[in-house]
């Protein structure tokens, strides 16, 4: 899944996303920051949506429409990651 980081300076193919633990709560891929949030309840949740728009595009995939040349298009195919003060 391809995510934009929450400073929106990077496009990053991301097959494994995870939850740092540090002053304020960082999700990582590959050893990059995704995004920083002020509590892990916050970043759970962004998680969530994380998986989410993954579920979406699975379906979509699933449903079998595809373009003029066969391939399969995903309408939101990167995830923005939103601010602290976008997460309730």
């Amino acid at each position: 899944m391809w995510i934009r980081t929450q400073d929106k300076e990077m496009i990053i193919n991301c097959s494994d996303v995870e939850i740092g633990l540090e002053e304020q709560t960082t999700i990582w891929c590959g050893g990059y920051v995704l995004g920083t949030y002020s509590t892990k309840e916050k970043a759970l949740k962004v998680l969530d949506m994380i998986e989410d728009r993954i579920n979406e595009n699975e379906e979509f995939a699933a449903q079998g429409e595809r373009n003029a040349w066969g391939t399969i298009r995903l309408t939101k195919f990167v995830y923005q990651m939103p601010l602290d003060s976008d997460v309730e």
